[in-house]
């Protein structure tokens, strides 16, 4: 069977996604303290299984959420794997970006081909954090993916904007632009085949050195992209040179909107 398994954090909006989906009622909107999901949800459409999972960014409650996740692996079938994440700072939150390689990292162990195969889903963008990373004369997807290969090479890669008449909704209904941007996704993702009864142990122990871990870095490539920034401004190519080699995380140097982006295209060599 086709198995649809949705993971992302608190608030990044999974269940409004689910529903709009399947037709079935997946809780969402509003929550104090944890997020809407608290266990995993799991509902088969026309032959298809879509699992919601509890995200993994809670203090209080990673552990019954990696043992959720768990029991929608343990589900099997033909999977798509898809992560939902959002940003801060025009940048993937931390705690996503620790989700995503807990959970793939816990799969690879136990030999799931997951490398390649999972996707991603960027929600609830400004109409600018839209068009910066989907601006192809910047490179925003291929530097979008050069971010999140630092986990792993992502199968797909899709975007999609806040709808703000759900921020203060508790189940709101996603409206039909928004499901069709996910439809078209679900459609193109590579699988991956589970077989029913794959036990994995998804380790949540170290998801706030993880998380930390990706708060600096992003602390560094926004310091970077300031003095790029300034430097781009100055027409000191030089500097920026300087700079890009200098951190890590290269791609997120780049803010694509800024004049930082048009310099940096002629070091494409470096990303």
């Amino acid at each position: 069977m086709e198995h649809i398994i949705l993971i992302g954090d608190p608030g990044t909006g999974k269940s409004t996604l689910l529903t709009g989906l399947t037709g079935k009622p997946f809780a969402s909107g509003m929550s104090t303290g944890t997020g809407k999901t608290t266990q995993l949800q799991t509902e088969v459409v026309n032959g298809v299984r879509y699992s919601d999972t509890p995200g993994l960014d809670d203090a209080v409650t990673k552990k019954r959420a990696a043992e959720e996740i768990a029991a929608a692996v343990r589900l099997g079938g033909t999977v798509k794997l898809l992560f939902v994440v959002t940003l801060e700072a025009a940048r993937i939150r931390a705690g996503n970006m620790a989700t995503i390689r807990t959970v793939v990292d816990a799969l690879k162990e136990r030999e799931v081909r997951v490398t390649g195969k999972f996707s991603v889903l960027i929600n609830k963008m400004t109409p600018r954090e839209k068009a910066m990373w989907t601006d192809t004369a910047t490179s925003g997807p291929d530097l979008m993916r050069d971010i999140l290969n630092d986990i792993g090479p992502v199968d797909r890669l899709a975007f999609m904007e806040r709808v703000y008449a759900l921020e203060d909704a508790d189940n709101g209904k996603l409206p039909a632009q928004q499901l069709t941007v996910v439809r078209s996704l679900l459609t193109v993702m590579q699988t991956m085949d589970v077989p029913s009864g794959t036990s994995v142990e998804v380790k949540v122990d170290k998801i706030g050195e993880l998380t930390a871990a990706f708060e600096a870095e992003l602390k560094q490539t926004k310091a970077a992209h300031e003095a790029a920034l300034a430097a781009a401004k100055k027409g000191d190519s030089t500097l920026l040179l300087e700079i890009v080699r200098g951190v890590s995380n290269v791609a997120s140097v780049v803010a694509l909107a800024s004049p930082a982006a048009q310099v940096a295209r002629g070091f494409r060599s470096l990303f």
